[in-house]
């Protein structure tokens, strides 16, 4: 027996948004419960140490921040100081490689460009490395990534409305179409709660709604192909592959900063490739691009049409991902070598990533539907989470072009078996 339509859907084409936001709070809650019951006397003990200056007395003894600092640093030094907890320190490494470089490929499109926090993602990298963890990972930059793809889900709200209702009362008199019905009837409850109106809208084709939508799926420039493993490869991971090679309190520091380099190396690479671009293509200057909020004109780049570039952009989480897999799965095979620290610090970080992937499924659920959910688990299990993540991105991303022409689809009538579209006015039923 086949579901109904909106059932099929993700949920944030069938509901409405706010619902759907609700867990992101309850998952923050429970991460921060569950840590602090396992957070045992030791956890309390180190922080005692750097306050009394005993521990790290170089950093300790910086006014205000010196005590925090000294806590940070010596709380991932512990966390490394065994073959089992390094082992997992490096998939944990690996897993957030993968959800800096999708947050960054996100933040990067066109649809979020209006989008203030999002415009300044590596300041939430920071808060949430330094102070919040997954906290922040769910309350802000999940929550403002799915209030974004929200605002992009919908098309012309007030015209949708009149659509949906006309389609929903026209089609209620037939019993053959009870499945459609249910979709259209929830799709119209969910476009009531919103009340933002796309102006250009009412006078769009089918064809150019779906070219609009799909537009903002594209990064705003192609040289974003390159700047993002660039900044990737060169402000995270290298820092942290320091830091599980040194383990000092000078290389924990350099990773605590990592959001730094990532943005400082992202916007270095851009700013060589465009000036490079001009002389390596010269025939690029006469193309036509798309028009930037300044008035200025930039080439986009529709990535995951581009499969070099797609493949250059995911290449190092899914590297990393799969060597720290192996050497995880390599590690089980030895004796259990954390001291009671260790497994202090450890079990904390465990517990932060883990709520952090139960929040990236939430989000995927939500977003692409439960086959995708599934998919990552399956890739997880053979390639460790970050390749688990980035193909989860890739599934994804097409879930979204199809919810896309799905919605255009319902909007404007389906083609004629002749191939002409069908008028769509109100007078016009929605489904044929």
């Amino acid at each position: 027996m086949e579901l109904p339509r909106y059932l099929r859907r993700p949920p944030i084409r069938t509901f409405a948004l706010r619902p759907l936001l609700i867990p992101l709070p309850l998952l923050a809650v429970l991460t921060l419960a569950v840590i602090v019951v396992h957070a045992d006397v030791n956890t309390a003990l180190l922080f005692s140490q750097c306050h009394a200056r005993s521990r790290l007395p170089s950093v300790s003894w910086i006014p205000g921040l010196g005590a925090t600092l000294c806590f940070a640093l010596s709380f991932f030094q512990l966390a490394l100081a065994s073959v089992r907890s390094w082992a997992v320190m490096a998939v944990s490494l690996s897993f957030l490689a993968a959800l800096l470089t999708i947050t960054i490929v996100e933040s990067s499109r066109n649809g979020s460009r209006p989008n203030w926090l999002l415009r300044r993602l590596m300041l939430l990298w920071l808060v949430m490395n330094l102070l919040g963890g997954s906290i922040i990972w769910q309350l802000l930059i999940v929550g403002s990534f799915m209030l974004q793809m929200g605002r992009e889900v919908r098309f012309n709200p007030t015209n949708r409305r009149r659509r949906l209702r006309h389609a929903s009362s026209a089609s209620s008199s037939s019993s053959s179409n009870d499945e459609e019905s249910a979709a259209l009837a929830a799709a119209a409850a969910a476009a009531e709660e919103e009340e933002e109106v796309e102006p250009e809208a009412e006078s769009l084709t089918a064809e150019e709604a779906l070219e609009r939508k799909l537009r903002r799926r594209h990064l705003e420039t192609d040289a974003d192909a390159v700047a993002i493993p660039d900044a990737v490869a060169l402000g995270f991971v290298l820092p942290s592959i320091l830091m599980l090679i040194y383990n000092t309190p000078a290389t924990i520091g350099l990773w605590l900063l990592f959001p730094i380099w990532v943005s400082l190396f992202r916007r270095a690479a851009k700013t060589a490739i465009h000036s490079l671009q001009p002389r390596l293509f010269p025939s690029r200057r006469r193309r036509r691009s798309a028009p930037s909020s300044n008035g200025s004109h930039r080439r986009t780049l529709d990535l995951e049409s581009n499969r070099p570039a797609l493949a250059l952009v995911y290449l190092v989480p899914v590297v990393c991902s799969l060597a720290a897999h192996i050497h995880w799965i390599w590690s089980l095979t030895r004796r259990d070598d954390r001291r009671d620290l260790t497994k202090s610090t450890i079990t904390i970080i465990e517990i932060d990533m883990a709520f952090m992937g139960v929040t990236t499924l939430y989000w995927l659920l939500v977003e692409a539907g439960l086959k995708v959910v599934l998919a990552v688990l399956g890739v997880t299990v053979v390639l460790g989470p970050g390749a688990g993540v980035c193909a989860g991105w890739y599934l994804r991303e097409k879930a979204i072009r199809k919810g896309h022409e799905e919605d255009v689809e319902l909007l404007y009538g389906r083609q004629s078996s002749g191939g002409a579209e069908g008028a769509a006015s109100e007078q016009t039923p929605l489904l044929q």
